[in-house]
């Protein structure tokens, strides 16, 4: 295949879906790639993707009519989708409106939802997450101990006088207290940001600096290839970019000190039992996480991603397009610095 930018080493099977990616990506179609893999037609019926279709009175071969559909009827399309995907909220009566161009249009102008809600709204028998850290350690947390941990941490949170639209930065390692943090802090409709340790104090202020964060959430230090690495350096560096009035250590704070006071965790939630969590419903277009530029012209841009958007891309991604499904086991490698972790 021959295609001018189009990704290389795609394998097109002979179908009509070659034709539509010589047409998006200007190809020349002159070989198919060899077929690794193929389920059966009693595995793809089975799929969430394939349900989805059929409901809507599509062959689930027939991506092309339904891509059509999606663009030519938007409001058919996305209002059947939110009751597909069973998303927790008032959905309201219109799912899309459209504006005088692309940024004025609004999907959902009159939904109400909590991204949290949504989260633990469907909890399984099995583990909630699995945590394999550096140093060998394993962990485990069930659907219950994730939602009396987030209750807490909400608690705290709201103890401190954060609430909607109040920002929560985080310099954390992908760990179980660094997702029940971020569903606490959409569980109260405040913003959550967060960079890897190890970016270094002028990487980490340069991005967390700039949102005025209510409180900072840090790990004291990392470990990688077996070697402990410590970020007080980073810590000090955004509580003075960011005035922060709060810091709360994952952990135990480290011998190199640090320019402002902190408590551990474990103290800050300590007063707080779990309790039902009062999810804030929100409109669809709330903020939920500001995620940063790679900073490659100048100072790391911030883009503020939606509640609404970011639940029901995720959903129709992880459900249509992956076909997750209760007990699967789904590992991303990655740090808190990047978009695939909010995914």
């Amino acid at each position: 295949m021959k295609c001018g930018g189009a990704p290389r080493g795609v394998a097109l099977r002979p179908s009509a879906s070659a034709a539509a990616w010589a047409s998006r990506w200007r190809c020349n179609v002159t070989e198919t790639g060899k077929i690794l893999w193929q389920p059966s037609r009693e595995r793809t019926a089975a799929t969430a993707f394939a349900r989805f279709a059929t409901g809507a009175g599509f062959d689930p071969e027939d991506y092309a009519g339904l891509h059509r559909w999606s663009i030519a009827e938007p409001e058919a399309f996305y209002a059947r989708l939110w009751d597909f995907l069973g998303v927790v909220g008032e959905k309201g009566s219109r799912a899309w409106s459209p504006g005088a161009d692309q940024l004025a249009t609004r999907f959902f102008p009159e939904a109400s939802l909590n991204y949290t809600e949504n989260l633990l709204a469907r909890p399984g028998t099995g583990p909630a997450i699995i945590a394999h850290r550096d140093d060998g350690t394993r962990r485990e947390l069930s659907w219950a101990e994730l939602e009396a941990l987030v209750s807490r941490l909400s608690q705290a949170m709201t103890a401190e006088g954060i609430g909607p639209g109040d920002r929560i930065a985080a310099i954390v390692t992908n760990d179980i207290e660094a997702i029940a943090a971020y569903l606490a802090t959409a569980a109260i409709g405040a913003v959550w940001a967060s960079c890897s340790p190890d970016f270094g104090p002028s990487g980490a202020a340069d991005r967390l600096g700039q949102i005025g964060p209510r409180l900072l959430l840090a790990v004291p230090g990392y470990g990688y290839s077996g070697k402990r690495f410590d970020i007080a350096a980073s810590i000090n560096a955004v509580a003075e970019a960011a005035g922060v009035e709060r810091i709360v250590l994952l952990g135990e704070p480290t011998e190199a000190g640090l320019v402002r006071p902190a408590i551990t965790l474990d103290d800050w939630i300590a007063p707080f039992a779990p309790a039902p969590i009062p999810y804030h419903r929100q409109g669809f277009d709330a903020p939920l996480a500001i995620l940063f530029s790679s900073g490659t012209t100048g100072k790391p841009k911030c883009i503020v991603h939606r509640a609404g958007g970011l639940l029901f891309q995720h959903m129709k991604e992880q459900v249509l397009h992956c076909d997750v499904r209760p007990g699967d086991r789904l590992f991303y490698f990655t740090t808190c610095g990047w978009m695939m972790w909010n995914w």
